[in-house]
């Protein structure tokens, strides 16, 4: 047995035994119950992070399960957690309901995950908070999306990879350059 964790902090097995619930159900969907039970409330937060309502949180959250048993059959074991997948529906899910009922994307930025953004870009965390938030507030959506990933929710590029339907090594490429670019700014300033 693995007890060793990965870049999901999941064993080897954990996700191997995830995989094999999911090949159950899709044979009998009342086999999805376990996955369901275990992902519900972090699916939930995700998603309540973003949005501006429990209810609309709640709505999509509904929405995200749907459409991830309704898609049992076609999903894939590709040696990631499921759980990616579900964050993966999730986000789309929240695009779409701002885009279909202007709903208004929200931040999950707390002031110690900036001042680690700030630690990271070497500036004088009193004096530069403001000019911290103001370039947050300025990165284009896709680029504070991969900050808030990596340093507010602490996911491992993997993970954000599989969410965002992307290559590894191309997000810390990009998480690089938008950290480089925000310590040019810091130290212009």
């Amino acid at each position: 047995m693995d007890f060793s964790k990965n870049k999901y902090n999941k064993t080897e097995t954990e996700i191997i035994s995830e995989a094999e619930i999911i090949e159950r159900a899709k044979k009998d969907v009342n086999a999805f119950a376990p996955i369901y039970d275990k992902y519900y409330v972090s699916i939930f937060r995700y998603i309540f992070n973003r949005v501006e309502t429990e209810e609309i949180a709640a709505d999509i959250t509904s929405q995200v399960f749907y459409k991830a048993i309704k898609s049992l059959k076609k999903y894939e074991y590709r040696g990631l957690p499921y759980g990616s997948y579900l964050y993966s529906i999730a986000r789309n899910e929240i695009i779409l309901e701002a885009r279909n009922n202007k709903l208004n994307i929200v931040s999950s930025a707390k002031t110690i995950d900036i001042m680690n953004i700030a630690d990271e870009i070497d500036c004088e965390k009193e004096e530069k908070f403001n000019i911290m938030m103001s370039l947050l507030e300025s990165l284009k959506p896709s680029d504070f999306e991969l900050i808030e990933m990596k340093y507010f929710e602490k996911r491992s590029y993997k993970e954000i990879a599989e969410i965002l339907n992307e290559k590894e090594n191309n997000l810390k490429v990009r998480v690089h350059r938008i950290i480089q670019k925000m310590k040019l700014l810091v130290v212009s300033e």
